[in-house]
């Protein structure tokens, strides 16, 4: 068998050597075994169910929902001399027939899953000896998938239906499935036995780079630093269209031969854009997660994702679209936690509550008596549907409407005959009367479900991109590739966390904090295990004068303002220290709590299970600190000298840091309170004074509400500070100074909050 495989590789396919797992896969289908293949964008995967399907007897099924990849994979199947064929929407009645009529003479037929129940088809392929079917994109069929399509869920119900006549090994494959998609996937396909690899995931010539940048002219520069420096062609990825427009605008401006790929595009602009970048006309592409699919070009050195990636799936599926030589290639991902936000919008506005549903669907049938309404026809815009229903968001009425419509409730578009003319919409079909809602069959559980497994993947990509350790063996455990998670040294050298790791002599770190710091956090958490976030704590052991904090009475606490001696930021990563290593634990979802775990609570009384974690402990908050020169945040604690009046705004820093009050300082100095207000606003605005200081100054919760009436009322810039206290007062918010107003302005464009 090994010689034979080997001749069609060299003679078919023209390769000299097999790569790493790709022969034990082959083997495996030739074997007859059930076969699920986890590898990577660009590990070979087409060749494992190609070779095999040419060795065997028999037609190769390949189940497919990419229709330009099939396109492609069938035009250099047939260069190669193997007839293949495709069936999916791009193929007329007339060539469909005659396809399906001679598939006796193919050797691989792609197919949608769309296309595989019908009549016709399955009358044809029963009477054709199949050697194996293969699935590709198998992630596709998992509800915990990230690219869920119903679709798929008729691949099931076909094998069985074909295995009635002959039997053949199943093939599932794809690029991106965790632990728990697989055992989906293996449920949903009914396979029992079954051999599996998961092979190639880490990337070993890709350099990944993260850098937290938030303001838009840093990240621009970025980019262009990037560009300049790194030879061959690249991809940019945005989250959001604006931004794809920004970011080309941007470099058209400079004069880099740059192209935009976005939905919003013809599909033959789309074409075109992707030509000239494929062709060599254009350095890079900017674009939204909708290109990459098929994208097979060599000298792509470098993938920047410009915001915050929507999960870590689509990372490393985009970023495998990089160094497909071989040769060294960087993955930058340039980001904050603000981008976060954007992503929190998306899974809040994709899963709707059930009150909101409940709300939409009496919207619907509002005309309708309890079984009445089937088979009406509704023909309006989301925007109408989204104002008149009160539900006030269109995007959130198209997840509304694609809940109801996975529930057979009713199902978007409507006939020619039944659409009204100057109607621009696709309208809807209600497909069932109308019921109470305790007889509606929506699955609520599961929508919960899904929605909180959404916030586990943001919490994901929030740990691999912001938490100070090897993204690198983040990515292979995530992926349960334990073969390269054994091989991989502890250091990987290719990722920014180990490479500035590097940098510190015998990989020790000097400790930022003593142990008890650590020990403090677990004593407080053992009093409010699982009632509050990161943040709530961390105010807590601030002392912050936070409105919530004083509300709830946790001043009162022994431990309020224990490590006020550190910054926010430094508390912070203590904390996050410790859910790294397991003595905290946090919850998923929009509001995280955070509380101890069997080791914390262990640790809490022997200090010798947290002294055996402490070096990774510090060397985790050291890297996590690492833009504050790895010191502690500790305000020098001088006593107060006599100050000339008239010096600097240094001066009024000093005596802040020491402890007096703005009307202390405006005594000693001579001067207005107003005037010391204004040199504490500048010195923070300037980088003078930290954020530890400016935080003594304000409440936070008076903050967020000014930074939520920045958002909705000054997208363009705030010109006088009146207009937002008067938005404030009429909100009820008289207490909000402006004060407060200027600090969160500064805030908000630092990045601080």
């Amino acid at each position: 068998m090994k010689q034979k495989l080997n001749q069609i590789l060299k003679e078919t396919f023209g390769l000299s050597t097999f790569r790493e797992g790709q022969q034990e896969i082959i083997e495996s289908v030739i074997n007859n075994n059930n076969t699920l293949v986890f590898m990577p964008t660009g590990g070979g995967k087409s060749l494992t169910y190609q070779l095999p399907g040419i060795y065997m007897d028999g037609l190769v099924l390949v189940i497919s929902p990419l229709i330009s990849l099939m396109k492609d994979q069938v035009d250099a199947l047939n260069n190669l001399g193997i007839k293949a064929e495709l069936l999916n929407s791009t193929v007329g009645p007339s060539e469909r027939r005659t396809i399906i009529s001679n598939l006796g003479l193919i050797k691989f037929l792609y197919i949608a899953p769309e296309r595989l129940n019908s009549f016709e088809f399955l009358n044809n392929i029963v009477q054709v000896k199949i050697s194996f079917v293969a699935i590709d994109e198998a992630h596709c069929i998992s509800q915990w998938g990230h690219d869920f399509r119903p679709s798929y869920m008729k691949i099931k119900s076909f094998l069985s239906s074909l295995k009635k006549k002959q039997d053949f090994p199943v093939m599932a494959l794809t690029a991106t499935a965790t632990k728990k998609v697989r055992q989906d996937i293996v449920e949903r396909l009914g396979i029992t036995k079954y051999r599996e690899f998961t092979k190639g995931f880490d990337r070993k010539n890709i350099i990944i780079i993260v850098r937290e940048i938030s303001k838009k002219e840093e990240k621009l520069s970025k980019v262009m630093e990037v560009l300049e420096k790194t030879p061959g062609s690249g991809i940019i990825y945005c989250s959001s269209r604006k931004a794809v427009d920004e970011v080309y605008e941007n470099l058209q401006q400079k004069g880099v031969k740059v192209g935009k790929y976005t939905g919003a595009l013809t599909s033959q602009v789309r074409e075109q854009e992707q030509n000239n970048f494929m062709s060599g006309d254009y350095k890079v592409v900017v674009a939204t997660n909708a290109f990459g699919m098929g994208i097979d070009k060599k000298d792509i050195r470098f993938v920047i994702h410009y915001n915050l990636p929507g999960s870590i799936e689509n990372y490393y599926q985009e970023i495998g679209r990089a160094g497909r030589d071989g040769k060294i290639s960087y993955a930058v991902v340039l980001a904050s936690y603000g981008d976060t936000k954007i992503q929190e919008f998306f899974i809040e506005n994709t899963y709707p509550s059930k009150d909101e549903v409940l709300k939409f669907y009496d919207y619907l049938y509002k005309d309708f008596s309890i079984g009445e309404g089937n088979k009406a026809i509704i023909l309006k815009t989301h925007n109408i549907m989204a104002i008149e229903s009160g539900i006030e968001n269109d995007m959130k009425v198209g997840s509304i409407l694609k809940v109801l419509e996975k529930y057979n409730i009713l199902k978007k578009g409507v006939s020619e005959e039944e659409s009204e003319e100057g109607f621009r919409g696709k309208g809807i079909t209600l497909l069932k009367s109308k019921l109470s809602h305790s007889d509606l069959s929506i699955d609520w559980d599961h929508q919960k479900n899904l929605e909180k497994e959404s916030y586990y993947k943001l919490d994901q990509i929030k740990k691999l991109l912001f938490y100070p350790s090897c993204r690198k063996r983040f990515i292979l455990d995530y992926f349960g590739d334990e073969e390269d998670l054994k091989d991989m040294p502890e250091n990987c050298q290719k990722c920014d966390f180990c490479i500035d790791k590097n940098k510190f002599k015998g990989g020790k770190v000097e400790n930022l904090v003593p142990l008890s710091a650590f020990e403090i956090v677990l004593e407080l958490l053992e009093k409010y295990d699982n009632r509050f976030g990161i943040m709530v704590i961390s105010s807590v052991l601030y002392g912050s004068r936070d409105k919530k904090v004083l509300s709830w009475n946790l001043d009162k606490n022994k431990l309020y303002g224990a490590l006020g001696d550190y910054n926010l930021e430094l508390i912070v990563g203590l904390i996050e220290a410790l859910i790294r290593y397991n003595f905290v634990e946090k919850s998923s979802g929009q509001y995280p709590l955070i509380g101890l775990t069997e080791t914390g609570k262990l640790a809490l009384y022997s200090e010798e299970i947290l002294k055996q974690e402490e070096s990774e402990l510090q060397s985790f908050l050291a890297i996590k600190m690492k833009g504050s020169n790895f010191k502690k945040y500790k305000a020098k604690k001088e006593k107060p000298a006599k100050t000339p009046k008239g010096t600097t705004k240094l001066e009024t820093a000093s005596l802040f840091k020491q402890g007096l009050t703005i009307k202390e300082i405006a005594e000693k100095r001579g001067m207005t309170s107003l005037t010391i207000e204004n040199h504490l606003v500048s010195l923070y605005e300037e980088g003078n004074l930290e954020l530890q200081y400016v935080l003594k100054l304000v409440e936070l919760v008076n903050i967020k509400k000014v930074k939520d009436v920045l958002k909705e009322y000054f997208e363009f810039g705030v010109e006088k500070l009146r207009d937002v206290k008067d938005i404030l007062e009429k909100s009820g918010n008289s207490d909000i100074t402006y004060l407060d107003i200027k600090i969160a302005i500064i805030m908000v464009e630092k990045g601080d909050i």
